[in-house]
């Protein structure tokens, strides 16, 4: 089995299948295109070289990419595709719209901000045009040989991103050619909808849910029949941990980050910059909120920031406000490795609850066992309420809600005199969206029986 992944940050996301593999007898080899990036760790193979050491080897190399004149050719085809593919999606946020076009230089996005423009990107028949492109391009031949080289019986890789020029889109296109079966399973909770299209259609889409599928069939027109439900990898790591003891006692945790144990801790979690570009001030007013209250318990919870690794500069100017604290100070950190989920699962544990603005931690907190706090704050409206993937958590009806500081404090005094009253609907959701195949197989295993069957049938 050939996995091929954008950079080693996103090993975590398919590790619980490259796991579940090893341990069913696989031969395995791993290529990432970029090993490392500007806001990972410096050890970027620690998670890769702990996974072996647990569960079996597999190798691991390099990912080439298209060369030449052809690569800017197809590129720029599948970034207009990306647009066209967007400017159709009836409900989507103008915000994720407008990302689309990020990547393109200054004269392009003059352009699209014409609506004539727009009217034409959106035509079908455009994007059926960029689609007979890319059946018209030859696959790389340095990827096809690789592919030789190699001798899968099975490519698994990711369908790509907005700028539509990673490696994993050209192995998915040159194993195709070369017969070889193809497993695109989807890498996170919003890919369907907000990551572009799916360029090279493979022969299975695996989907963690019921809504993905609806995503995948009512976005992408997938074909039903190759879409398989298997649960959601990424967590699988969590649900292996729930239950057990933390790494630090609540007052060893308390001691090495400046808190005190005998008070309440909330853990908030921080969002990337495209979900908002500076989120301090929320914790500035959520902190206002609860000092402001008139409780002296909430008066005395304490402040937990946990920001996403790829933002949390923004995070300097409170480093020194009462009672918040900030963990990791510097550099954010994935939670891909032993000691740096030990300290996220530490975080949620003895906490109260979790509140955030939108983020996947969202769901870690919920499966850990944890009341979670969603910040529906107007600024951020189209990035959250508006969003077709966190329509899936408000609609479960598993957070509690609040739009503001003062709201916060409302619903955080009630978690922390008790009343949790939505207790049943978060397991409802782990069960429904990450979990949908029952909790005696992982989402990993699920993965690899899948492709299993796949490669049995075409057999």
């Amino acid at each position: 089995m050939l996995f091929v992944m954008r950079a080693t940050t996103h090993f975590h996301y398919y590790r619980s299948i490259v796991e579940a593999a090893v341990r069913r007898g696989h031969k395995v080899e791993v290529l990432f295109e970029r090993f490392g990036e500007s806001w990972s760790a410096e050890n970027y193979l620690e998670p890769i070289e702990e996974s072996r050491r647990e569960n079996g080897n597999f190798s691991h190399g390099q990912a080439l990419n298209r060369k030449g004149w052809l690569k800017n050719v197809i590129g720029w085809s599948r970034r207009l595709l990306n647009y066209n593919h967007n400017l159709n999606f009836k409900d989507q946020p103008k915000y994720f719209r407008d990302r689309s076009v990020a990547m393109f230089p200054s004269y392009w996005k003059i352009l699209f901000k014409n609506s004539l423009a727009r009217f034409f990107f959106r035509k079908r028949t455009v994007g059926r045009f960029f689609r007979y492109v890319e059946s018209k391009t030859s696959p790389e031949p340095s990827v096809v040989a690789h592919i030789k080289k190699i001798s899968p019986e099975v490519v698994i890789a990711s369908a790509g991103n907005l700028n539509a020029d990673s490696a994993d889109i050209e192995y998915i296109k040159a194993a195709k050619s070369l017969g070889v079966h193809t497993v695109i399973p989807v890498i996170s909770w919003d890919f369907l909808t907000t990551k572009g299209t799916i360029h090279i259609l493979p022969d299975r889409l695996l989907v963690w849910n019921k809504f993905h599928e609806s995503e995948a069939l009512k976005y992408h027109h997938f074909p039903e029949k190759n879409m398989r439900i298997i649960g959601a990898p990424v967590f699988d790591k969590w649900l292996s941990e729930i239950g057990k003891t933390p790494e630090l006692d609540r007052d060893s945790f308390a001691k090495k980050y400046g808190l005190r144990s005998e008070d309440p801790f909330v853990l908030y979690l921080g969002s990337t910059a495209n979900v908002a570009a500076d989120e301090s001030w929320v914790v500035q007013e959520m902190r206002k909120a609860l000092d402001e209250s008139g409780d002296e318990a909430l008066k005395k919870t304490q402040i937990i920031v946990r920001p996403h690794p790829a933002h949390w500069k923004i995070y300097g100017s409170i480093k020194n406000l009462k009672d918040v604290r900030i963990v990791p100070e510097i550099g954010g950190m994935m939670p891909d490795n032993k000691s740096a989920l030990e300290l996220f699962y530490d975080s949620v544990y003895h906490s109260v609850a979790i509140a955030g603005i939108n983020t996947s931690g969202m769901i870690d907190a919920i499966i850990a066992g944890k009341p979670c706090i969603a910040m529906l704050i107007e600024r951020y409206r189209s990035r959250h309420e508006k969003t077709a993937y966190f329509q899936q958590l408000l609609k479960s009806d598993a957070a509690n809600l609040a739009r503001d500081g003062r709201g916060f404090a409302r619903e955080f005094k009630k978690l922390l005199s008790g009343n949790d009253e939505h207790k049943k609907e978060r397991e409802a959701f782990i069960k429904d969206a990450i979990r949908p195949r029952g909790f005696e197989i992982s989402a990993g295993e699920a993965a690899i029986v899948e492709v299993e069957n796949l490669l049995h049938e075409k057999n």
